[in-house]
């Protein structure tokens, strides 16, 4: 079971819920870079010391997106 890596948040996934959860952009281009840090700066986790593995596993779930 995944949870959501947004600090503060408890939001699980499981069929029933109805939420969604989205992986972290991966940065590979200048696009997807200012993106990844945007998405990290919004859920807090900027000055962390995650890794690039913790990164890629993280997810963000729906309950965070306006649209």
């Amino acid at each position: 079971m995944s949870g959501c890596c947004v600090y503060g948040c408890q939001n699980r996934f499981s069929s029933s819920s109805g939420l969604k959860l989205y992986r972290i952009p991966k940065g590979a281009h200048p696009f997807q870079q200012n993106r990844r840090r945007l998405w990290l700066q919004a859920i807090k986790r900027v000055d962390e010391n995650w890794t690039e593995n913790t990164i890629r596993n993280a997810r963000v779930c729906s309950a965070h997106f306006i649209s």
